[in-house]
């Protein structure tokens, strides 16, 4: 009887992409100039002569779920509350300015909207590797 041995070679290639996401979480004391603190529904209780008016974020946070707002920051010092609809107004590191007081950006989307807001870096990074296995 005679036995046949076949050698084969088998090659994986794997491709591996990662997309680092590191969030730039604006510190107090950082604006988004595009926000605005307009209601034009004098009759909401935190609208006052067209003006946003609220005492706590909460209540900022509340009023700016109630305008369609997709981004908002309120700024503790003077309850100044401002938002926007459009939260490519204000995503980004390099939409922020300095304020000199203590207004903090909020993810509007977090648990009553207490978090921070996770904004893309003025530099993000990708990683790509490539092993190849030669069996």
């Amino acid at each position: 009887m005679n036995t046949i041995t076949t050698d084969v070679d088998t090659t994986t290639t794997t491709t591996t992409t990662t997309t680092t996401t590191v969030c730039y979480f604006p510190p107090p004391g950082r604006s988004c100039p595009t926000n605005i603190r307009d209601c034009s529904d004098n009759a909401e209780s935190y609208c006052t002569d067209n003006k946003i008016d609220v005492s706590s974020r909460q209540e900022c946070y509340d009023a700016a779920v109630d305008l369609g707002a997709a981004v908002y920051q309120y700024t503790s010092t003077n309850n100044l509350c401002k938002y926007n609809v459009d939260a490519t107004t204000c995503d980004h590191e390099f939409e922020t300015v300095s304020v000199t007081n203590n207004a903090q950006i909020y993810d509007i989307e977090s648990t009553n909207g207490e978090d921070i807001l996770c904004m893309t870096p003025a530099l993000s990074s990708t990683a790509s590797t490539t092993t190849t296995t030669t069996t």
